[in-house]
């Protein structure tokens, strides 16, 4: 747990408490509680217990901050306590990495706390040495913690390798497209300037961007365009022009239907679904199921996913941008 050492309780059993008990996910949020009843509460567990807990997490770390911002700026890498993290094999990453070089958008799909923010992750971290990966996030908190993870990791004297992450705290729809096109000109300019590269040949990577709130947007945005309408032709421009390959984390809703549509311009090409009961509903979708694939977590929790292809591809081509 980043480095966590709690006596009361096992990483595992202070995992299940915070991702199922509790609903909290992160032990971050557990400082933002002001009442700690509200944890007796929702976990059970006795209220001399939960301060006990909080006092070694403030020992451990030498502070006394009590909120999230305050503990969060000085040591970031806590933003990842309590979440899952999917420890996948390279073979595994291989696999995905295939797809996802050879289409244009990738959805990773599935309910929330699924694990897709771990898996797309994962992903970047494996093709980080392949190929410059930028990372825009909704969460600064996520940015935070990932780039914490990335040092811990890869190693400090690797810092050349912190510069492919494209951190952006893409609080609002404006402020996200606005970075898209800050980044398309950061690769123009290196197409521009590097002689020997004929393209960028990156991998862009989208966490946390609420689609959903996109796709119901009546207003318009730049040239009559709707908000998911730019966002779409921003990315499709982008991987076009780059050759990049971009993933896109979605969730599923309450009632296990996909937060895309066909009838919209945001229609993703290769979909990685996190298999559940609700897988049925893209199979309804006239997807085309490929191949399963399953995720061993590191609280020793299996999560199996499947990749699936759209039978029709999209018609758009670099001629249009």
């Amino acid at each position: 747990m980043a480095g966590l050492s709690i006596h009361l309780y096992t990483d595992r059993e202070i995992a299940q408490v915070l991702e199922s008990q509790c609903g909290i996910k992160r032990l971050l949020d557990f400082f933002q509680v002001e009442d700690l009843s509200y944890l007796t509460e929702k976990t059970g567990i006795p209220l001399e217990r939960w301060k006990l807990v909080h006092q070694q997490i403030l020992l451990h770390f030498g502070c006394n901050w009590k909120t999230a911002s305050e503990l969060e700026t000085h040591h970031p890498s806590l933003a990842s306590v309590g979440q899952v993290e999917t420890c996948v094999g390279q073979h595994f990453l291989h696999s995905i990495l295939e797809y996802i070089k050879s289409t244009v958008i990738v959805e990773v799909a599935g309910r929330s706390n699924c694990g897709k923010s771990e898996l797309l992750y994962q992903i970047g971290l494996f093709a980080i040495s392949y190929m410059p990966v930028y990372l825009f996030t909704t969460s600064k908190r996520a940015a935070c913690a990932r780039l914490a993870t990335l040092r811990r990791w890869i190693g400090p004297e690797s810092t050349e390798l912190y510069e492919h992450f494209y951190i952006d705290e893409c609080i609002d729809f404006y402020r996200l497209c606005n970075s898209l096109e800050s980044l398309e000109s950061c690769l123009e300019h290196s197409a521009a300037t590097d002689i020997n590269s004929i393209a960028c040949n990156a991998l862009i990577l989208l966490d946390g961007l609420h689609i959903a709130q996109m796709l119901s947007l009546d207003c318009t945005f730049h040239e009559r365009m709707s908000w998911i309408e730019l966002f779409t032709l921003l990315l499709k421009r982008i991987a076009f022009k780059y050759r990049c390959s971009i993933v896109v984390t979605n969730t599923l809703d309450r009632r296990g239907e996909p937060m895309f549509a066909p009838r919209w311009s945001y229609c993703p090409d290769v979909h990685i679904l996190f298999e559940d009961d609700d897988s049925t509903k893209y199979q309804s979708q006239e997807l085309e199921m490929k191949r399963y694939l399953t995720i061993l977590s590191r609280w020793s929790y299996k999560q199996t996913c499947c990749i699936l292809l759209s039978p029709q591809h999209d018609e758009i081509n670099s001629d249009q941008f």
